[in-house]
């Protein structure tokens, strides 16, 4: 852990900074992946992990250039980074914000047993996408890459809220089983 040090010693800013940073308050200048922090889980060779979480009137972009829009109430946003640690081939990647009838549910509970209703934007009349998801589905994966970056919204949880479970279907990424996924209250940005 390095210290600034200035002319009359070691200062109480960087030692606070020091310590912010120690404990993945503040995150460090030089991380080179993004892949580094949050909640994760793995199925085979695909791992998925919660970047980060917050309470947010998220911005909509519309389908086919449309000018932006932002939410009219608070949402919770989820943004997830999925890889593929496998040496070689690639995997077919749907997103897991979007309803369909040919996929499994996406599940989000707090810690009192409520569900959290997904969101997804592109099923209204007016379809809209957050910024941070990929525009085609499915995105291929490749092998040993940096992945790929992708955002959910969901209804806002209470403020109460001490621990949310995210439960992925592994379908979704070509796997079998469920990514479950706990995301502690002290990550929720508000």
């Amino acid at each position: 852990m390095a210290l600034a040090t200035g002319s009359s010693g070691v200062s109480l800013a960087g030692i606070a900074l020091a310590v912010l940073v120690a404990t993945g308050v503040v995150p460090t200048a030089v991380t080179g992946n993004r892949f580094s922090a949050g909640p994760s889980a793995r199925l085979g060779d695909v791992e998925v992990k919660v970047a980060s979480a917050s309470v947010v009137r998220p911005v909509l972009y519309g389908v086919g250039g449309k000018q932006p829009q932002t939410a009219s109430q608070p949402l919770l946003r989820l943004d997830l980074e999925v890889r593929n640690l496998s040496g070689g081939g690639s995997v077919a990647y749907k997103t897991w914000g979007a309803s369909r009838a040919d996929t499994e549910p996406v599940i989000l509970s707090d810690d009192e047993e409520n569900q959290l209703k997904l969101i997804d934007p592109a099923a209204g009349p007016e379809p809209k996408v957050p910024p941070g998801r990929p525009r085609e589905f499915p995105a291929a994966i490749a092998g040993k890459s940096k992945g790929v970056y992708d955002v959910l919204l969901f209804e806002a949880p209470p403020a109460a809220v001490r621990e949310l479970y995210l439960q992925l279907p592994g379908s979704n990424v070509q796997a079998r089983g469920v990514f479950r996924i706990q995301i502690p209250a002290s990550m929720l940005r508000r």
